[in-house]
């Protein structure tokens, strides 16, 4: 039996109508990831915030920017008790210095992902990952293929993470674009997901 074509137009509108009702819905239940941030010297409570899995378990951590600097590489190896030739001459660069305090308040299991402990420049159209080598240096106790930290409840643990801004194939130095003798805000992603926390950071140049 041939359906009318009045028919065939209704039910298509229908299906149409329902469709538009789910997306509706699952766009309104669906997760939304709501952007913070905060200031060197905030306590950031991450309650549950992560960045790679929910299964990090990051209930009852915190984290805290308690210094940001641009240290030379002379200052840098002056800093941690390294001679000047511990690293070849082009490694040798300029470093972003982050001072870190995490808090660990009663949590037995979980941990934090430290896998996208990103720093962004003010416009976010460039991003930076701290850099293994200098990382080693400024934290020696600490594997540098650990991309995470899980510390004993009630406890906190002092951490420094280097960013040496490089960009691009060509291994560019973000610094290399930026006017002396005045201060840069960056901004470090400490967590991503349902709340995306950021820690602003100035640093002179």
């Amino acid at each position: 039996m041939k359906i009318p074509k009045v028919l065939r137009i209704v039910f298509a509108i229908s299906i149409m109508s329902l469709l538009v009702a789910r997306i509706a819905y699952v766009n309104a239940t669906s997760l939304k990831r709501i952007t913070t941030i905060h200031t060197v010297g905030d306590v950031v409570e991450l309650d549950g915030s992560f960045t790679d899995s929910a299964n990090e378990n990051t209930k009852g951590y915190s984290v805290t920017v308690e210094s940001a600097e641009l240290l030379s590489y002379e200052e840098f190896m002056n800093r941690f008790d390294r001679p000047l030739d511990y690293l070849s001459e082009n490694s040798r660069k300029s470093t972003v210095l982050l001072k870190l305090k995490y808090v660990n308040q009663g949590n037995e299991t979980g941990g934090v992902s430290t896998s996208r402990l990103f720093l962004f420049n003010n416009s976010f159209s460039q991003y930076f990952a701290f850099d293994s080598d200098y990382f080693s240096i400024a934290n020696p106790q600490i594997d540098r293929k650990v991309q995470g930290i899980r510390i004993r409840p009630n406890t906190e643990y002092v951490i420094y993470y280097p960013y040496t801004l490089e960009y691009g194939p060509e291994l560019k130095s973000y610094l290399d674009i930026l006017q002396p003798n005045t201060t840069e805000p960056f901004y470090l992603q400490v967590s991503m997901y349902p709340v995306k926390n950021l820690i602003k950071v100035d640093v002179k140049i």
